[in-house]
């Protein structure tokens, strides 16, 4: 086995910066002091997100829709019942992100069968319908595909202050009524980054300049095309949400001096919410 060293996360609290020992198969990566230089690494992006930074990963990357939104799942999928902005103070929905460190990703020919990529590279949907970034590694002169994620960042609020907050909920009885519900869950904190960007790197480790032929693999339109012909890579520049941690609201008080409660839904759980979704008999009406 090889190893993999990684910067651990609190999972009440900010990443702290220090060293844990992971066991993985298929994977070596060692990051620097303070976890904020990282060498690559092709460690699932799912499975960093889950067992290292402890959050769950949404099943389809998002822009908006971050903490305060109510969800239940469809098909494995989050199913946005309220929005944020419906049921929320800008005291939740305006929250501070605090930055986060997060690595580098690079996926090798190596590792994906000589080219046929057996990991698939994240947010592909972001860039296009038809995009596919690790169909790069077809391209001979194309050794790896490199992630960059540009400021990434958590947004986290604390049981506290969505306790403070529930005080305006009445004025949007359809809130509650979703808090009531146990089938729902309320996103709490949000796991995210200003952008992606993709370059593709040689034998050399030099960022490729990117060309019709490379292109024709990526599958991008017409338009998007022209625009990155000759640059050394590709850019998502919008922020993206890529992971949160959830609350369940197990008491909404029914007479004057009672308080909210909330559960913190482990990740295991969420996982098993997703799987149970695929059961018509089991979703949410």
């Amino acid at each position: 086995m090889k190893t993999l060293f990684v910067c651990r996360e609190n999972p009440t609290g900010t990443l702290r910066s220090r060293f844990t020992l992971l066991a993985s198969a298929t994977i070596s990566v060692i990051f620097l002091m303070g976890c904020s230089t990282v060498q690559r690494t092709i460690v699932p992006f799912r499975t960093f997100v889950k067992e290292v930074l402890k959050y769950e990963p949404f099943q389809i990357a998002r822009t908006d829709d971050g903490v305060g939104t109510i969800i239940d799942f469809r098909f494995g999928y989050e199913n946005i019942n309220e929005a944020p902005d419906t049921c929320w103070p800008e005291t939740i929905t305006k929250k501070a992100p605090s930055p986060v460190a997060i690595p580098t990703y690079s996926y090798s020919s190596e590792n994906t069968a000589g080219g046929n990529a057996s990991f698939n590279i994240p947010f592909n949907h972001l860039l296009g319908t038809n995009v596919q970034i690790e169909a790069a590694l077809h391209d001979s002169r194309v050794k790896s595909v490199e992630i960059r994620f540009d400021s990434p960042f958590e947004i986290r609020v604390e049981e506290g202050s969505f306790k403070n907050a529930v005080k305006s909920l009445p004025s949007n009885p359809q809130c509650l009524q979703d808090m009531r519900n146990p089938k729902n869950l309320l996103i709490h904190s949000i796991l995210g980054a200003k952008g992606i960007h993709y370059e593709f790197k040689t034998t050399n480790n030099f960022a490729m300049s990117i060309d019709v032929p490379l292109m024709k693999y990526l599958q991008f339109n017409t338009g998007d095309t022209n625009k990155y012909l000759g640059a050394t890579s590709i850019a998502f520049t919008n922020t993206i949400y890529f992971g949160y941690r959830a609350y369940q609201v197990t008491e909404i008080p029914t007479a004057e001096g009672k308080d909210f409660a909330f559960r913190e839904v482990e990740i295991s759980e969420l996982e098993q919410r997703k799987l149970l979704s695929h059961d018509p008999s089991k979703r949410s009406q």
